[in-house]
C-alpha cells in the first residue's frame, strides 16, 4: 500500500489507524522479521487484516510483555530513534548464522571496514553502532587529524 492509500484507508481516530496497520507490517517495504501466525485474513508477513486482531498484536508483543513499551505505528521513514528500519530474511538468516559463532571483535570490526571500503571503493571504512557514533568518531577522528 502507498502512502496515499494508508491515508485514505486510516480515516480519523484510532481504529481508522489500525485499519491501515495492514499495509505496515512485515512483508511491506523490506522486511521479513516477525511471525504473524496463520490467522485467517492475513496480509503477508501474518499480519491481521481485522482491525480487532491489529488491536490486540499490538497490545500483546515481546516489547510489551517483557518491558512494558508499546509499539508505535510504523507510518514514518526508517527513523533510528524509533526502530530503525525492518530488515530483509537474508539478514536476518545471516544473524542467525553468525550468532553460532565466537570472533573477536576487534578483528571482526577491521574485517568488515575493509570489506565495506572495498565495496564502496573508498580507503577505509568503518563500522559503527549507528549514525550518532559515526558523527562523534568522525568528529574526533577530525579533532585529533592524522595521528
Amino acid at each position: 500500500m502507498d502512502r496515499r492509500g494508508f491515508v485514505v484507508r486510516t480515516g480519523a481516530g484510532a481504529a481508522g489507524l489500525t485499519i491501515g496497520l495492514s499495509g505496515c507490517g512485515p512483508g511491506t517495504g523490506g522486511g521479513a522479521q516477525g511471525a504473524g501466525g496463520g490467522a485467517q485474513g492475513a496480509v503477508s508477513g501474518g499480519w491481521p487484516t481485522d482491525p480487532d486482531a491489529l488491536e490486540a498484536r499490538y497490545r500483546e508483543n515481546i516489547y510489551t510483555r517483557l518491558l512494558g513499551v508499546r509499539p508505535h505505528l510504523p507510518a514514518h521513514e526508517h527513523v533510528s530513534r524509533l526502530g530503525g528500519g525492518r530488515m530483509d530474511a537474508e539478514v536476518i538468516a545471516a544473524m542467525a548464522e553468525a550468532n553460532e559463532f565466537f570472533v573477536d571483535m576487534n578483528e571482526l570490526l577491521a574485517a568488515a571496514g575493509a570489506r565495506i571500503a572495498e565495496r564502496l571503493g573508498t580507503e577505509a571504512a568503518l563500522v559503527t553502532a549507528g549514525g550518532f557514533s559515526a558523527m562523534v568518531l568522525g568528529a574526533a577522528g577530525c579533532l585529533t587529524g592524522g595521528r
